[in-house]
């Protein structure tokens, strides 16, 4: 696996995860204010 491979997984994996942490929040949010 070349550098470059890993560095696209890696920045992939990490947006994702951006992604969803973003969706737990807004989830949470929207039930907190119910």
């Amino acid at each position: 696996m070349t550098d470059q491979q890993f560095d696209r997984d890696t920045w992939q994996r990490s947006v994702s995860l951006d992604f969803i942490d973003d969706v737990c929040t807004a989830v949470q949010a929207e039930w907190i204010n119910g």
